[in-house]
């Protein structure tokens, strides 16, 4: 048996949505993997067992701090090495790069592969899914205004703080894609004190430096039309978002293991990150 990997290409999304698909139990979209291959064209890899489609992991790399995720094998060639050797190859990459730190989001499956190949636990990640809508959500106050191209680099700069390097990269492709459901949230003073972006099945990115423009934020979010119950990924060492959330009828359906392999992490503000953009961007 043969195993290869190789770079993603745009013609790889159909089979490679499959095989994500059915790794998780949930659709993955080609939109999903357009934007991920967007923003690290070099960064995502596809491993293919006998010639046919069998895997992919990828990564971010934002310069000091780089988020891996969606490692996916098909089920029916799961066992085979093949997500090792698709992590061993991403990290072959990383440190080609000089990335210092690698940090992914790890399920109960995954968790154990991820020890053995030196990734060391930082946190918990709870997803909550608006599972009992309170019947008269908090009202958004007048401090919240739409989030547009020009209040970009006040956002990035409070998103830096948060998240402990620049996600630059990564907002300007949101916003574009979800402009009409995108906040900010300003203090007395008229600083940017909070943002928020709302996908269609997620509220998130999400980050605030105060609970007042957290709640405020969620406010809008919610006011706004989704496909499904939406969902939050929040770190556990957020207690005030988590207690926010429970207040307007999330419920927490699963949580993964935040790990990181290489250099200490810098100082960043996780009671500040009140939803990640996805398991994969942070």
């Amino acid at each position: 048996m043969t195993l290869a990997i190789r770079r993603m290409r745009a013609d790889d999304f159909g089979p490679v949505a499959r095989v994500a698909s059915a790794a998780y139990g949930r659709p993955t979209s080609i939109g999903e993997l357009d934007r991920y291959l967007a923003l690290q064209p070099d960064g995502w890899l596809v491993a293919e067992w006998e010639g046919i489609t069998a895997g992919l992991v990828g990564a971010i790399d934002y310069g000091p701090r780089a988020w891996a995720g969606l490692m996916a094998v098909d089920p029916p060639l799961q066992g085979r090495g093949i997500a090792r050797a698709l992590m061993e190859a991403l990290l072959d990459w990383l440190d080609g790069r000089r990335c210092p730190t690698v940090v992914l989001d790890a399920s109960v499956a995954g968790a154990p592969l991820y020890e053995k190949l030196g990734f060391v636990d930082l946190d918990l990640v709870d997803a909550y899914r608006l599972a009992d809508p309170d019947p008269a959500p908090a009202r958004a106050g007048s401090a919240i205004a739409p989030f547009s191209e020009h209040h970009l680099a006040e956002a990035i700069a409070l998103d830096a703080v948060a998240f402990g390097h620049d996600r630059g990269a990564m907002l300007p492709g949101f916003l574009a894609d979800h402009g009409g459901r995108a906040f900010i949230h300003r203090d007395t003073s008229g600083t940017l004190d909070g943002y928020l972006i709302a996908q269609a099945l997620r509220i998130g990115p999400w980050v605030a430096s105060t609970l007042a423009a957290a709640r405020d934020l969620l406010a809008a979010a919610l006011a706004l039309p989704y496909s499904d119950a939406p969902t939050v990924l929040i770190p556990r060492t957020n207690p005030a978002g988590i207690d926010l959330l429970a207040s307007q009828g999330f419920a927490r359906q699963r949580s993964l293991r935040q790990m990181a392999r290489g250099a200490a992490l810098p100082g960043d503000r996780r009671d500040l990150r009140f939803g990640q953009a996805s398991f994969t961007l942070g």
